[in-house]
Formats: structure tokens, C-alpha cells, sequence
């Protein structure tokens, strides 16, 4: 099995589920030291203790090229089901992901500009204070909008009756002219 998990010099390695999971764990451990100079050293790290659990050849470059692959994933999915209208996506590292992504500013910016009236607005997400709120808000969030779509389907029903019943009324007068 570690063979198949990983590949000889620095070409790609097949990550399975543990191996992510693993390496997210790594970077959370070690998130403050990456936000410095010594990324490369941190990753030299990261890419060593791998190796020990998984037994497998594995560069920092990897890691690196890894690590910044599940960040896209992790602003992908975020700005998706943040967007309204958007059908809610899953993504099985979406937790353990927004347990370290939550207040980096590079996926969640304290505040955006807008070029066309010159606003500046502060991002609400941003006053988060902990990730088990943020669960929580999201849970609620994807609560709220199943609310909003059974009453907009509820109204869409009523809608729906009251057109029939008025085709009826219709049909009705049509056959006594």
C-alpha cells in the first residue's frame, strides 16, 4: 500500500484520504510557523514526518504544491456556497480546512473594495471569533436556506392554484358564450 501512495523523486504522489487528512493536521500544528520566512523549512518538516507515517518518498515541494491545491479547493467551495442561489457543495476537508482557513485574510479579506462606487465594506464573516461559531453559522446558514426555498416552493404551490383555479373560471365563462 505505500508504494501505490507514493512515487519516486519528484514526481506526483497519489495522496489518499489519510495522507490529506494527516497533512492537514501538520499544517494546523504548524500554521503560525508557515506564516513566516521559514516556509520551506517548515515544509522540509511536514514533508519528513510524512514520510515516517506513510513510508514513502515525498518532496517539500509536494507538500507545498498539496497544501496550496487544497487552499484553492477550500476558497472554491467557500466562495460557492456563499454565494446566494448556488446549490450547497460538500467537500469532505471543508471542516478540517476552515478550522485553519476561517480568518486568513487571503480567503477571507477584512474588507473589499469595490471599483465602481468606491465602497469599502467589511466583510461580516470576518468578525468570526471562533471556528465552532463559524460551524454553527454555517449550519444555521444552510438551515435558513432550506427554510427559504420550501416557503418560495410553498408560494410557488399557491401561485400555481391560483392560476389553475382562475383558467377554470376561465374555461368556465368561455363555454357559457
Amino acid at each position: 500500500m505505500a508504494e501505490e501512495a507514493g512515487c519516486s523523486g519528484v514526481e506526483g504522489v497519489k495522496w489518499t484520504n489519510d495522507m490529506t487528512v494527516f497533512l492537514i493536521n501538520l499544517i494546523k500544528e504548524n500554521f503560525e510557523r508557515l506564516q513566516t520566512n521559514i516556509k520551506k523549512t517548515v515544509y522540509q518538516k511536514i514533508a519528513e514526518r510524512i514520510k515516517e507515517e506513510f513510508n514513502i518518498k515525498i518532496t517539500f515541494e509536494q507538500v507545498d504544491s498539496k497544501w496550496k491545491g487544497l487552499k484553492r479547493q477550500y476558497k472554491k467551495i467557500k466562495e460557492e456556497n456563499d454565494t446566494t442561489g448556488n446549490m450547497r457543495k460538500y467537500w469532505v476537508h471543508f471542516d478540517l480546512m476552515h478550522d485553519i482557513l476561517f480568518r486568513v485574510p487571503e480567503i477571507h479579506p477584512p474588507a473589499v473594495i469595490c471599483s465602481e462606487d468606491s465602497d469599502v465594506q467589511v466583510a461580516e464573516h470576518f468578525v468570526i471569533e471562533d471556528p465552532e461559531t463559524s460551524r454553527t453559522n454555517y449550519s444555521n446558514r444552510k438551515r435558513k436556506n432550506n427554510k427559504v426555498e420550501d416557503m418560495i416552493e410553498k408560494r410557488h404551490r399557491e401561485r400555481m392554484e391560483v392560476s389553475n383555479r382562475f383558467l377554470d373560471l376561465f374555461e368556465k365563462m368561455i363555454d357559457k358564450m
